[in-house]
């Protein structure tokens, strides 16, 4: 740090003591010394988290039990089929469904505009039922996340 320290003091010297005496233009170097200076501040801001970082664990005691956790409610949105595809969108399902939460506290949507028939068909087929129908958008929801 003090190596960087120095360094950064010569950049700054150098652009100062040439933006004072030096035959430099001095609305561009104005400005590439604006630049450093500001650059160099937020870099002496960042050097704390440096000298003495914070660490954090997980205590598991802390942790409630499973029927005090609080319900979940996960909502996957989807519009263009060509930008997201059916089987990128099921993994995404899928692995919501597979949180490490209690399966009685996670509900997972899937909001689509009804464009592709094949979201309806590979949602059915991997446990999602269609809730409701309203204006070519279909919710769908998990009846069972084993």
């Amino acid at each position: 740090m003090l190596f960087h320290l120095t360094a950064v003091l010569a950049i700054l010297y150098y652009r100062f003591i040439n933006l004072i005496y030096g035959d430099v233009p001095t609305l561009p170097w104005g400005f590439v010394t604006l630049s450093e200076l500001i650059i160099s501040f937020i870099w002496f801001l960042t050097q704390a988290f440096r000298w003495r970082p914070v660490v954090r664990t997980v205590s598991l005691h802390n942790l409630p039990d499973d029927d005090e956790l609080p319900s979940v409610d996960v909502f996957i949105c989807t519009a263009d089929p060509s930008k997201e595809p059916t089987v990128e969108v099921m993994n995404t399902v899928l692995s919501a469904m597979g949180l490490d939460y209690p399966s009685d506290k996670v509900a997972v949507y899937l909001s689509d505009d009804g464009g592709v028939q094949v979201k309806e068909t590979s949602n059915n087929s991997s446990g999602l039922e269609t809730l409701t129908t309203w204006e070519q958008c279909f919710i769908y929801a998990i009846l069972n996340n084993a």
